[in-house]
């Protein structure tokens, strides 16, 4: 796989997560992606602290969650080129191809 399609594969799980949890909030079903006491919103979707209460009827709301979700996707972007530059260089050192 090469770096841009790590980039844009992590970016949209980015998407995909986004898209998934603001559908869970639509619809009222908050507590549906916990696992104990762990908020799984939070942990895929990190920058969802920054929605206020008007997230989907203000103009603020939406053009801050439309930037959240931007967020979101340039976070999983920069963590998949991260994973595939660090497969690539412990290839190199190890000498596979």
């Amino acid at each position: 796989m090469k770096l841009n399609a790590s980039a844009i594969t992590g970016a949209t799980a980015g998407l995909l997560s986004s898209i998934t949890i603001i559908g869970f909030l639509y619809f009222h079903m908050w507590g549906v992606l916990t696992i104990g006491r762990t908020d799984l919103s939070r942990v895929l979707w990190p920058s969802l602290i920054m929605l206020t209460g008007g997230w989907r009827t203000t103009a603020a709301g939406i053009m801050i969650t439309v930037l959240s979700v931007i967020i979101n996707c340039l976070l999983y972007a920069t963590i998949a080129v991260v994973i595939h530059v660090s497969a690539q260089v412990i290839k190199r050192a190890t000498g596979r191809r």
